[in-house]
């Protein structure tokens, strides 16, 4: 039979593992939407440069129509990666709060029958001087 120190560190062991889990599971979401927006920027910077690239080329009319085609490039790159990023950083602050919940409920159900258990033991040790007597 375990004492009770024995179950509370297997419990604490047990919590410890099972809330490592559920932040691993929601981690990603804050990666993706840290790394989307910067692909988007990277996106931007090649847009630019190939405005610019296109601005010195041409001449006349066509000249800015490839600065537009640049442009656009770059607005779109960049619209993208918020359009990624943002929707997953508000996944990844709502999936974070549901899982930092879970794991408050799971340590309070774990203070409680912890504190049922000690209960438990402590009336089973209350008893154990009376039945030593009986068999004296």
């Amino acid at each position: 039979h375990a004492d009770l120190q024995q179950v509370r560190e297997i419990a604490e062991t047990e919590g410890t593992r099972v809330a490592a889990s559920l932040n691993n599971r929601v981690i990603y979401l804050a990666d993706i939407g840290m790394i989307a927006p910067l692909l988007g920027l990277l996106g931007t910077v090649f847009g630019i440069i190939h405005s610019f690239g296109a601005l010195g080329a041409d001449i006349g009319s066509a000249r800015y129509i490839a600065l537009s085609r640049g442009i656009s490039e770059a607005l779109v790159n960049t619209a993208a990666g918020l359009a990624i990023g943002i929707p997953a950083m508000m996944f990844y602050a709502f999936f974070r709060g549901k899982a930092q919940k879970l794991i408050s409920d799971l340590e309070a159900a774990t203070t409680h029958v912890l504190a049922l258990l000690s209960l438990q033991y402590g009336r089973r040790a209350e008893r154990m001087p009376a039945l030593i007597e009986d068999e004296l």
